[in-house]
């Protein structure tokens, strides 16, 4: 942590020293990257007649839904899970719709889920070979 910094002594494979000067060799645009898409993930359910209901606006939030989501992992059939903002400009002090996909079941999960989470739920059954080819398309 010196001013100016003080280096030495680490080897760099297969670069030549050519004087104290360093010496711009090509000038050109920079090559860019293709960013890979960003998959938005929305919620497979339907909006309820009447909105989703938040029974707890203080104690609904991604902030309390860490228990519902460790029942989700250990499932056998356990495939994903995300939250969707009921209030985007309050984002992650906004109420949120739990959402849970499993490959089986899905009534028996949203009845365990409903027992650890009272907010807006949405539990859904997708075939694994659908996943699969979101996942590896």
């Amino acid at each position: 942590m010196s001013l100016p910094p003080q280096c030495g002594d680490v080897p760099i494979a297969n670069w030549d020293w050519d004087g104290e000067v360093f010496t711009v060799a090509e000038v050109g645009p920079s090559e860019t990257v293709d960013e890979p898409e960003t998959y938005v993930y929305e919620n497979p359910c339907p909006e309820p007649e009447g909105g989703w209901v938040v029974p707890d606006p203080e104690h609904n939030t991604q902030e309390d839904v860490p228990r519902a989501g460790e029942y989700a992992r250990v499932q056998p059939d356990y495939a994903i899970s995300w939250v969707d903002h009921l209030d985007v400009e309050l984002q992650e002090l906004s109420p949120v719709v739990f959402i849970d996909v499993f490959t089986d079941d899905a009534g028996r999960h949203e009845a365990e889920i409903s027992k650890v989470w009272n907010g807006p739920l949405c539990v859904v059954e997708r075939d694994v070979r659908m996943l699969e080819r979101l996942a590896h398309p």
